[in-house]
Parts: structure tokens; C-alpha cells; sequence
């Protein structure tokens, strides 16, 4: 707690007596304020000011550069740059095939489908031709995996493996590739959305839990992407709350401090561009708007797509999809009603606005038991067809 920056120390104690927390005697400021820094007013101005704007990749030339078959075999073969930074690196004639086959598919732009077992080495036999053909032609390579898991050890591990041996072995330029991944919105903070929870009038306990959690987080994190905070139970449950998640039209996305506009602005100047299957389906269903524009796509884990388009272009209902809704919008009836109780309203508004809020409050009821019975109903149904 010493370590906090003291902006920090004061919001936490402010949300944990606003909530009632019993922790908030731990975060005690130098001031007595208890009034609540919007977020933006509390992360460092160098992280959420910053711009990573690119006007794309230049084109090299009018036409493509193919890349060499004999060079990529030569770097996995015995005696290879591969071979020789990596201690156990084995010769595999299978991995030499598939490397060959998705360079020609990429020289060519062709189609190519590839089924290979475990152990083959998949990873590296498509990033080499993917990392040389995107630098040396100046486009961009999406790569889609099944997992964010897979997403990450790619982003993390297998790539800049791969960049360190091809600068030390000169074929590529020192921070020559731009590499980055891009994930869906509920993946990234929101800025807009954490002040309007933090400085609601209803909050709690987990919260503010979920915002000190956050807010700490904030000062060190660049990408605002969940993976970097750990998130289980409650706090999972509520990220929707201060995710962007939403999908209606935010100011942050065209001006001020976005994280999710900061990561779409990163991938328009990237040469590969790491996504999820569940993106990658998204950005079809939403015109191409969700992913800069690419000609070279690289599926992996490609026998999950099937299911995974099942869950993109069809849809599902659980029971407790309506309460869950309506729970978040009496949620929001009741900081509505705190907030017109306020003196600054007469009487008269006053009254209007919970005779109001009683009429959506009685047809949430109804509305909800109605559910109740045709969920039952049709879980008889379901159950007739199946017998």
C-alpha cells in the first residue's frame, strides 16, 4: 500500500466507504477527501493520451516479392539459424513440407489447407513465411487462433523467438516487424464506463473490489487488456460493468482515452496481427469494420472454426438470461431514484419520476413471470421432440 501513488490510496478509501468495505480502514490518504478521481484523472497521462494512429503498411512495390523456398528450408535444416540458437531443435521433413506449402500459398495467393499431428512443429512452419512475406511486401498476415491462450503464446513467446533469430541471422532489421494482437471490446477497459459505476450513487462491495482492483492495475497497464489483472468469481462476473464491452456508439472510440481505439490503432500499423476465431467471425458478420484490412489469413486450429461460426451466426437463450438483464436495469432504477431524491428536484418531479419508475418496476414483474412460464413450456416442447 506504501507503494501507491496517493491519488491511488485516496479513491480506494472513497469506493470502500462509499460501498461500506470493511478494508477501506487499510487505505487511508494524507487528505480527508473521499470524493473519487475519474480514472482518467488517475492513470499516468503518457498511457491513455498516447496515439498509435498509423496511416497502414506502405507497399514495397506494385507487386509481390516471393519469398525464396530454398532460404526458409535452410534456416530449419541441420546446421540452420534455427538449429543453432535453439538448443534441441530437431529436423523434421514434415515441417520442412508444410513451410514450403504455405509459402507457396502465400507467392501465389492460394488457398491451402494443411493437417498435421502433433509434434510437427505448426507454429514455426507458418510464422516464417508469414513474418518475411508481410516485412518484405509491406502487407499485412492475420493469424486466428481457437484460444486467447494460443493467441498469447504466439503474441508472447513463439514470435519473439523467431524475430530474435532472424535479426541475429540479418533477415530481418532491428524492430523491423510490428507485431500485435487484437481481441474483442469486452476484452478492454472503459474508461467511461468505470467513472460511471465509480461515481454512481449504488455501489457494492464487489464493486469496489473490482475498481480498487483496477484502479492499481491502471497505473502500470498499456494495453487495458483484461488477461493482466486476475480475474475470478465476482470480479469476472462484473468486468462487463467497466469493460466496452457494449456495443452502442462511445465518444472514446472517435476522441480522448481509449484502450480498445488504441489497439485498433496498433494493428493498423502491424504486419501480423494475431486474433481470436470468435473475432475473426465477428469481423465478418460486421462488415470487415473490426480488423484493418488483410488479403493474407492464416487459420490455426482451424477445426474449431466450424463450432465456433455455430456460436458467431446463430444464437442461443439461457432461463436466466432475463433476470440477469432485468437485474441490471432495477439496478439502475435504483440509482435513478437516489438521484432525482436529490433537493434540487421539486416535488412534482420528484413524484412523476417514481410513479414512473414504479410502472417499469411492475412490468419488469409481470414480464419476468411471463418468461418464467414460456421457458417452461418450452422446455416441455424440447423434451417431446427428443422422446
Amino acid at each position: 500500500i506504501q507503494t501507491l501513488d496517493e491519488t491511488v490510496v485516496q479513491n480506494i478509501n472513497a469506493l470502500a466507504t462509499k460501498a461500506r468495505w470493511g478494508l477501506k480502514d487499510l487505505f487511508i490518504g494524507r487528505r480527508d477527501d473521499l470524493s473519487i478521481t475519474k480514472l482518467e484523472n488517475s492513470i499516468p497521462s503518457s498511457i491513455i493520451t498516447r496515439s498509435h494512429r498509423s496511416k497502414g503498411l506502405p507497399r514495397k512495390t506494385l507487386e509481390l516479392t516471393n519469398l525464396d523456398l530454398t532460404e526458409l528450408e535452410g534456416l530449419v535444416v541441420q546446421g540452420g539459424l534455427l538449429p543453432e540458437m535453439f538448443e534441441g531443435f530437431e529436423y523434421r521433413p514434415q515441417q520442412v513440407e508444410m513451410l514450403q506449402a504455405v509459402a507457396t500459398s502465400l507467392n501465389d495467393s492460394e488457398h491451402l489447407i494443411v493437417e498435421a499431428g502433433t509434434g510437427v512443429g505448426k507454429s514455426v512452419a507458418y510464422l516464417l513465411p508469414a513474418i518475411l512475406f508481410a516485412v518484405r511486401n509491406g502487407v499485412r498476415v492475420v493469424i486466428s487462433t481457437n484460444t486467447i491462450n494460443l493467441q498469447e503464446q504466439i503474441l508472447n513467446k513463439d514470435i519473439p523467438a523467431l524475430i530474435r533469430v532472424l535479426e541475429d541471422g540479418g533477415l530481418l532489421q532491428e524492430k523491423q516487424l510490428n507485431v500485435c494482437t487484437l481481441k474483442g471490446r469486452s476484452n478492454y477497459l472503459c474508461l467511461r464506463r468505470w467513472n460511471n459505476l465509480a461515481l454512481g450513487e449504488a455501489l457494492s462491495i464487489d464493486d469496489a473490489r473490482l475498481l480498487s482492483k483496477s484502479l492499481v492495475w491502471g497505473q502500470d497497464t498499456k494495453t487495458g487488456d483484461k488477461s493482466e489483472l486476475n480475474l475470478a468469481g465476482p470480479d469476472m462476473r462484473l468486468w462487463d460493468h467497466i469493460s466496452a464491452g457494449d456495443r452502442g456508439r462511445c465518444p472514446g472510440l472517435v476522441e480522448g482515452g481509449c484502450f480498445l481505439r488504441s489497439a485498433r490503432e496498433t494493428a493498423e500499423g502491424a504486419h501480423i496481427v494475431v486474433v481470436n476465431h470468435a473475432l475473426l467471425l465477428s469481423n465478418v458478420l460486421r462488415g470487415g469494420s473490426l480488423i484493418p484490412d488483410f488479403k493474407h489469413l492464416i487459420i490455426d486450429e482451424a477445426h474449431h472454426l466450424e463450432e465456433e461460426a455455430t456460436k458467431q451466426f446463430g444464437f442461443q437463450l439461457r432461463e436466466s438470461w432475463i433476470p440477469e438483464q432485468f437485474d441490471e436495469l432495477k439496478r439502475w432504477l435504483l440509482q435513478t431514484r437516489m438521484v432525482v431524491k436529490k433537493p434540487v428536484y421539486s416535488d412534482l418531479q420528484l413524484d412523476q419520476c417514481e410513479s414512473l419508475i414504479k410502472g417499469i418496476e411492475g412490468t419488469l414483474d409481470s414480464t419476468l413471470k411471463g418468461w418464467v412460464s414460456l421457458w417452461s413450456v418450452m422446455e416441455d416442447l424440447a423434451l417431446d421432440k427428443r422422446s
